[in-house]
């Protein structure tokens, strides 16, 4: 039994499956998470699917700010169940709606994993009319982050190519796997200067991983470092409003194409005799 089973006994009741929702994460703060979640969002909205992102960050929540808009209730008044799902969203374009915090600092209202658990439940019994369901979730390790993860139906991690990048984010998949041994991890690479250092990357990561894990999450992708995202947030758009046309925002929409089933993620399995297989310039980053 899981987490979130476990959880959900406690407060009477089970996560009901419908519509697809994927959790995203990261090790640690500072990856590029929201930025991505947000625009992940916006390219599956334009595509069609009709969309909810979740701002679950439950301390430092800062999807409104990316998306400039100023829930009254939001997400607050939705774990509260002073607000239904329709009533607590706010309107962002066509197919497209935010789920955002409506307050700073911490939500008390989910410190519990029992909580946490029966919000999950609430959320994927009210979004049954959504195409789409993308939780932003907050960075490092905690019970939250588990549960969440394990009510998603697919979780994709953000990692930069930096070793304290890495360290947590492999640090986080074995925190994930050993709460609940059927959970679906993605591992997307953000910020990389080249196809190059994405590959070196992830075969050693894929290699350390099933050596230590003795599995091997997805490889969603990995987005190169381009100042077109800088320029997106600091206007409060998205990229495809900045820059339609750039290597960002194409391989964004090709995630979210593998997100929804529409063709088969991009990860495989990779021996851990292939660890020292590839050559690589220099170190990684730090």
């Amino acid at each position: 039994m899981n987490r979130l089973e476990a959880a959900l006994n406690e407060a009477g009741g089970s996560v009901t499956r419908g519509v697809t929702m994927v959790s995203i994460l990261s090790g640690k703060g500072g990856v590029g998470k929201s930025v991505i979640a947000f625009n992940l969002a916006e390219r599956a909205a334009v595509a069609g699917r009709k969309t909810l992102l979740v701002d679950a960050d439950l301390c430092c929540g800062n999807i409104h700010i990316l998306a400039n808009v100023d829930p009254d209730n939001g997400l607050d008044a939705f774990a509260l169940e002073q607000k239904n799902l329709t009533e607590a969203v706010c309107r962002y374009g066509e197919n497209l709606d935010i789920l955002a915090r409506s307050d700073s600092g911490p939500l008390p209202a989910l410190q519990d994993v029992t909580e946490v658990a029966k919000f999950a439940r609430q959320l994927r019994r009210q979004a049954g009319g959504y195409d789409l369901v993308i939780i932003d979730q907050g960075s490092g390790i905690s019970n939250t982050a588990t549960l969440l993860a394990s009510a998603a139906d697919s979780n994709l991690i953000v990692m930069l190519p930096e070793l304290t990048s890495i360290s947590d984010s492999f640090g986080l998949c074995k925190f994930l796997y050993q709460a609940n041994q059927e959970i679906e991890c993605q591992i997307l690479i953000n910020r990389v200067e080249s196809d190059q250092e994405a590959n070196y990357l992830w075969t050693r990561f894929a290699a350390m991983s099933e050596r230590f894990l003795g599995r091997v999450p997805s490889l969603a992708g990995s987005l190169p470092e381009d100042k077109v995202v800088r320029k997106a947030v600091a206007t409060q758009q998205t990229i495809a409003e900045v820059s339609p046309e750039s290597n960002v925002v194409q391989t964004l929409t090709g995630i979210v194409e593998n997100l929804t089933g529409q063709h088969p993620a991009g990860g495989s399995r990779i021996s851990i005799y292939d660890i020292n297989s590839t050559t690589a310039p220099a170190d990684i980053r730090e």
